[in-house]
């Protein structure tokens, strides 16, 4: 029987997850919804889709689906999400899981409550490198963990078009859209230990300037409400350190996106793999170049189809982003406040479970 799916959302990350959906077996493409009637009807006819819906509450009413994509903008990720759950329609949500904590918190206690399942578009994750990163860590190859470096900036590449720079639709800057990415893979890569305090600082220096930091499109830098740059340390529970550097413009001399957890065994780094460490008195490297290349977009759709049929494992637990979420939103209330944020809610994350 064929898994029957739908997708929430019809601009540029749909896409990806379309060609994900495309790849894999006994797949059937039964609706597809966007606020703007045009684009859905094309996305539809262009794609195979049964049926198409501007509005994603109908769509639930009148589709049996097994599963669908939310592809929306940031601030239109919760209600769909968890409409779906009460269905009983398991998830993948594109990140960030929400705009913030409470949302996310919100979306987790859904899908804890369904028989369906969320996970969240963190597609780095379906690496293989990252993945052999993951297994050296695992297996105690890094000793104890006690430190890890998340950091992605751009020279130049504040987003020009969408909404990625209006606070009330995207929540942030940088930090949110591409920090989550960087976040994600270490705290995964370190094992989600907890976080207990952030402190942490956000600039605006070029967004809201006549100078144009745009790589795509322009905007009326009067309309600029969020950061550009943004940094911070967390504190977590085992004791470990985390520094954190996200960025959309920069006077550096490249784009960064880079990765590194120490241990007092070894340390690895991702964008570039290697991982490090001394055997009897001599320096050893180790690269991971023989590890075959993949789209992380695409397989982490079809990981998600497997999911659904209870086939695999669920890589990506909301619990977990409910954790990046709430550092997110630390560094922001610390930048305003001038103050350490100590974080009390601990979430419990589930073991590696099989998709319900």
């Amino acid at each position: 029987m064929a898994t029957k799916i739908g997708i929430i959302g019809t601009g540029g990350i749909a896409e990806f997850h379309l060609r994900g959906y495309k790849r894999a077996k006994d797949v059937e493409l039964v609706a597809c919804c966007d606020v703007m009637e045009d684009r859905t009807r094309a996305f539809a006819e262009k794609n195979g889709f049964a049926r198409h819906y501007t509005d994603y509450r109908k769509m639930m009413a009148t589709e049996d689906l097994d599963g669908i994509s939310v592809c929306t903008p940031n601030y239109a990720h919760k209600e769909p999400t968890i409409l779906a759950l009460k269905r009983n329609v398991s998830v993948l949500c594109e990140k960030p899981i929400a705009m913030n904590a409470r949302e996310a918190r919100a979306m987790v206690e859904a899908s804890q409550k369904s028989k369906g399942f969320l996970t969240i578009g963190q597609h780095f994750r379906f690496d293989p490198k990252n993945q052999a990163l993951k297994k050296m860590i695992d297996a105690g190859d890094l000793g104890s963990i006690y430190y890890g470096r998340s950091h992605s900036t751009r020279r130049v590449g504040i987003p020009g078009w969408g909404a990625f720079h209006i606070k009330e639709k995207s929540a942030g800057g940088p930090m949110i859209d591409i920090g989550v990415h960087a976040l994600d893979l270490t705290l995964w890569l370190m094992g989600f230990p907890g976080i207990d305090s952030v402190t942490g600082q956000t600039y605006t220096k070029f967004g809201n300037t006549k100078e144009q930091y745009h790589t795509w499109g322009k905007l009326d830098p009067k309309t600029y409400t969020v950061e550009d740059f943004a940094c911070g340390m967390a504190r977590l529970s085992n004791g470990a350190t985390l520094l954190i550097e996200s960025a959309w413009a920069t006077h550096t001399e490249k784009e960064v996106f880079l990765q590194v957890v120490l241990g007092d065994k070894g340390g690895v780094s991702a964008y570039p793999h290697k991982a490090y460490t001394v055997r009897n008195g001599n320096h050893i490297d180790i690269e991971f170049s023989q590890l075959p290349e993949v789209e992380p977009h695409e397989e982490e759709v079809l990981w998600f189809v497997d999911c659904i049929r209870g086939e695999k494992e669920i890589v990506v637990h909301a619990e977990e982003t409910y954790q990046t979420m709430q550092l997110i939103d630390a560094v922001y209330k610390s930048s305003e406040t001038g103050k350490e944020v100590t974080i009390k809610d601990h979430m419990p994350i589930p073991g590696r479970t099989k998709g319900k």
